[in-house]
């Protein structure tokens, strides 16, 4: 879903326990960072859980309006 309301992160970073997908620039205090924690429970391997930040709530929020309205993000 993150993929469908952001559309193609600007950085990714991947390691044994996840993935990091950055959109914006990093180090900027308007970037939006979701972190993917790998998890192996069963036999899928590629099941990956979002770590959930109060902060995402209000970008999310916006974003998933503009998303309904038909609106996407610009790069």
């Amino acid at each position: 879903m993150v993929h469908m309301v952001f559309g193609h992160a600007d950085r990714v970073r991947r390691d044994f326990q996840g993935e990091t997908w950055v959109y914006g620039e990093e180090g900027d205090v308007n970037a939006l960072i979701f972190r993917f924690s790998r998890n192996d429970n069963g036999d899928d391997f590629n099941r990956y859980d979002l770590e959930r930040y109060p902060g995402f709530r209000s970008p999310w929020e916006a974003m998933v309006s503009s998303w309904r309205r038909g609106k996407v993000r610009n790069r």
